[in-house]
Order: C-alpha cells, then structure tokens, then sequence
C-alpha cells in the first residue's frame, strides 16, 4: 500500500491502564479537542507544508494504513486475524459473513465520509462487497490534525452504500457517530429505515442502539371489523439530549380505499447509562403492530375460517 504518511504509530490498549502513567491524550494544542473521545491510536505524519488555514487532509487510500496499518506494508488481502489500530480482528466480525473482499477497494476510493464538529470525521472503508450491491468493513471516528492522525474507534459496518448516511451528535459530555440506513428509499412497500448509534469506548465503537425512523408494512386483520388490506405506517423523530435521545413516535393504520383508522403517538427516551442505552418505555411500533401481529398468529381461526370436513 502507498505509505508515505507513516511515521509511527501508537496504539492504547485496556492493558496500558496497568502501566501507562496517565491516558493518552490528542496531541493537537487545539483546546476544542478536550470536548472529543480519548484517541486509541494515533499516527505520526511528515511536517505539512501547507498554509491554507484549512483542515489538514490526507490521501483517500492512506486512510485503509490508519484504519487497518496492515495495509501500509502492501498487503493486499485482510485476513480475519487481521487487526484493526486498536488491536481487535474486526475481520472476524459476524458482520463480515458473506461478504467478499474487494482487492480494488482502495484504489477505487471506496470509502463513505460523514462530518462533524471539531473537525472530527466518520470513515467507512467498504472493503467488502455483498450480494444485492451492500458493503461492509472497518468503520470509525478519525481526525487528521497537525502532524498526527488520531483514531478514536473501529468498529464493522453492513450496509448500502448508497442508501447510508453517517453523521456525529452530541450526547451530553460524549461524541456519538449516527448512521441512517434509508431503506424506504425509493420503496412501495415494506421497508425499514435505521438509525444506528454507536460511542467510542476504549478503541471501539460500540452500538448503543438501533432506532426505526420509519417503518411500513402491509399487512390484514389487525383492525377489527376491517377484512381488506392494511398499510401500517411508524414515523419517528429523535432529539439528542444531554442525558440522551428523546423520540416522538406515531403509528397510524390506513385501509385499502385511503381512510386512516387509526393513529397514536409517544414520546419517549433512550437514556445513557455507562453501560449502554436504557429505553423508557416500549416502543409504540412493538405496542401496535409487532405485539398484535403476534397475537393474530397465534390466535385460532375464527368460525368463518374453520375447516369444516366432508360429510361421508
């Protein structure tokens, strides 16, 4: 791989909670960056020469040697022992079955960016291609700042490339890196559109959670009374919070001729807790459709349904 960015490279692990003397920090003298995650790794960069004022760059394919510094050697091919900057083989990653790798992944540029404050940036590398046009590979927080290039946390993403969409909010005192999957996208029926949230700990970036923003589904019997076709609609708007991510539901039902049935709304949260996300409350999508689906099927036919056998 084209490696001329590489210095070294330092990488913080649990273990160096038992030996370091204090936590690595940004080696930016930005004091905006007290406000971002702790780096896990962080690459030595030759001197700049620039005078732009702007934002330090670096070359597209340099981003697969931060990300995976395997590939600053030339290697061509991750294997799943391969390791992230963080130490994990993110390779072996459930996320990764079936996927094939691409070889020409990086010189293509295959690689979705989603900004953020502080000059902070989210990186998908799409090494792996999938049936039905998806991708997957190392995604993670990064910032190029100075001399240095600081990475914040890995983690595999699974999805379309061109129906995703990666941002960062703020939740209290921590960044948080969104990604919206938009599988009502251009669709006429079923469909599911995403949100995924995930927090840099410790070189990772774990999932909190995955929120519906809109769901549809066609579906029959769920209205009493009402023996055509149904069209179940969840709209959901997230607010991020200090303590977390307050959302406004609405599930609405709409026969075959137009006319809305019937429509509810909620509020309610995702707090932050140290150990992930906790909800308030059950999400109206599983009240109103998930949880009656489920009683449909499980209940008996009605007396109109029941097979009557042949008289002899």
């Amino acid at each position: 791989m084209r490696s001329g960015l590489a210095l070294g490279l330092v990488v913080v692990t649990m273990g160096c909670a038992l030996s370091c003397a204090e936590p690595t920090v940004s080696r930016s003298a930005d004091p905006t960056r007290s406000l971002g995650p702790v780096p896990a790794c962080v690459l030595n960069l030759p001197p700049s020469t620039s005078k732009s004022g702007f934002a330090r760059q670096i070359p597209e394919d340099q981003y697969y040697g931060l990300v995976v510094p395997s590939w600053k050697d030339g290697a061509t091919r991750p294997e799943p022992e391969t390791l992230a900057c963080n130490g994990e083989a993110i390779f072996q990653s459930k996320l990764m079955a079936g996927a094939t790798f691409d070889p020409k992944s990086a010189d293509d540029g295959k690689i979705t960016y989603g900004g953020g404050a502080n000059g902070l940036k989210v990186v998908w590398l799409r090494t792996h291609s999938l049936q039905g046009g998806d991708a997957a590979g190392p995604l993670s927080l990064v910032r190029i700042v100075d001399n240095h290039a600081e990475v914040y946390g890995v983690t595999v993403f699974r999805g379309s490339p061109e129906k995703t969409r990666f941002d960062l909010e703020r939740l209290g005192g921590e960044v948080a890196v969104t990604a919206v999957s938009d599988g009502c996208a251009g669709a006429t029926g079923d469909c599911d559109t995403l949100l995924d949230v995930f927090r840099p700990v410790s070189g990772r970036l774990d999932r909190l959670t995955t929120i519906g923003l809109k769901r549809v589904r066609q579906t029959q019997g769920l209205e009493p009374g009402i023996k055509g076709s149904l069209t179940v609609s969840f709209l959901s708007s997230p607010d991020y919070q200090p303590d977390g991510i307050k959302v406004i539901e609405e599930v609405s039902f709409t026969d075959d001729t137009g006319r809305k049935l019937r429509r509810a709304q909620l509020e309610r949260a995702y707090l932050l807790r140290s150990s992930g996300i906790e909800e308030t409350s059950e999400s109206l999508w599983d009240r109103l459709y998930q949880n009656r689906l489920k009683g449909a099927e499980a209940a008996p036919a009605s007396p109109q349904e029941t097979d009557v056998p042949e008289a002899e």
